[in-house]
């Protein structure tokens, strides 16, 4: 009996020599003690080998499926930065543009104005598109 510390009475011939059966024990004592005897030849060892396997599968499976979880993230990540980059290079290319732009339209509004000072003392001092031209060359 597993639930009581038990040290069993060995003998020659292998029979306990007090077995219930033997002493005309009550028969709830008798089905007791073969049951007790009938599970001790039954073996856990294969349940528990195989439930300690099952566990371990479920947990190789659980930390991979975490190791892919974290490589959706990386590769989510590293599409985001790749996007990121698209971004920041499609950002980058719209600037450049703007600054040359912005430096040729300099460059034709000084040609411009160039060509007015070189012209004004033929014109009028004081003409409307002279003082319009002076007003932008100023910020004003």
């Amino acid at each position: 009996m597993k639930c009581l510390l038990y040290v069993p009475e060995e003998t020659d011939d292998g029979i306990a020599p007090f077995s219930p059966g033997r002493i005309g024990a009550p028969p709830i004592f008798v089905i007791c003690n073969h049951w007790s005897q009938a599970f001790e030849r039954v073996s856990e060892k294969e349940v528990v080998d195989c439930m300690r396997d099952f566990a371990t599968n479920v947990l190789q499976l659980w930390e991979r499926d975490k190791l892919e979880l974290r490589q959706k993230m990386m590769v989510n990540k590293m599409s985001e930065t790749s996007k990121n980059s698209s971004f920041q290079v499609g950002l980058q290319r719209i600037f450049e543009a703007m600054e040359r732009f912005t430096a040729n339209s300099l460059k034709v509004y000084e040609e411009l104005l160039q060509r007015i000072e070189e012209d004004r003392p033929a014109r009028e001092p004081g003409g409307s598109v002279t003082v319009a031209l002076l007003a932008l060359s100023k910020g004003g």
